[in-house]
This record gives C-alpha cells, sequence and structure tokens, in this order.
C-alpha cells in the first residue's frame, strides 16, 4: 500500500468520528430542550383563511390549520358555514387526518355561494387524541 492511502485513511476516520459526536451531543441537547418545555399542552387548534379563489360554478376557500398545542390530534373536523344575516345558507365541512403538536396543514372548502357576498364562519369542531 501507499504512503499518501495510509495517511488519508486515519484522516477519513477523524472526520467521521467527529461528525458522530456532533451528532450524539445534538441528539441529546434536543432531548434535554423536549424536557425542560414541561407537560404537554392540549391541541390548540386556530383556522386562518388564506384565499378564496372561483373556480368554475364553486368558490375555493382555502385554509390553514395551525395546532399550537404539543399534542398530536387526528381526525380534526372543520367547518364552515356562510350565512345571510342570520339564516345559514350553506355548510360544508372538511377534515385533517393527522395534525402533530406544532405544526399546521392547509387545505380548502368548496362553496357553491360566493363567501365575499356572505358571512363566512369557519370553526374547529372537534379532534381526538390518538
Amino acid at each position: 500500500m501507499s504512503r499518501a492511502r495510509h495517511a488519508t485513511a486515519p484522516l477519513l476516520e477523524w472526520l467521521l468520528g467527529g461528525v458522530g459526536v456532533a451528532l450524539f451531543f445534538a441528539t441529546i441537547a434536543l432531548l434535554v430542550v423536549e424536557g425542560l418545555r414541561g407537560p404537554d399542552r392540549p391541541g390548540e387548534v386556530s383556522i386562518h383563511i388564506e384565499e378564496v379563489v372561483a373556480a368554475g360554478h364553486a368558490h375555493i376557500v382555502r385554509y390553514r390549520a395551525d395546532n399550537r398545542g404539543t399534542l398530536t390530534l387526528v381526525d380534526v373536523r372543520i367547518v364552515a358555514r356562510l350565512f345571510d344575516g342570520d339564516v345559514e345558507i350553506e355548510r360544508v365541512e372538511a377534515g385533517i387526518d393527522y395534525l402533530p403538536g406544532r405544526s399546521w396543514r392547509r387545505g380548502g372548502f368548496f362553496l357553491r355561494e360566493d363567501p365575499a357576498m356572505h358571512e363566512l364562519r369557519v370553526e374547529v369542531m372537534g379532534y381526538q387524541e390518538p
């Protein structure tokens, strides 16, 4: 074997060993930070309307659902209702199968009526914990 090959192999081993040690300590630090955050907070889902787009004979209401809690949620049920004064004229539901803690998901509702012409109310109706 040549001297060049012997000289580079230990250097490569040291570099890979250093990367392994850095990953080990980063993992330990992440676990410590997660442990110091305190107990899990229940799901806290908020809905933000991002845009309304006309699509043929329907209107798509695009939303973003944010879970500010730390618990993972499944089967999150969201309802969008259109009102003309006090009268509900349209109601549609959507669901999010899986919403981890401190994360978000996007989705949309298809409405027949134009939300710009009526009052739109969007609410989270419920969820389950896995």
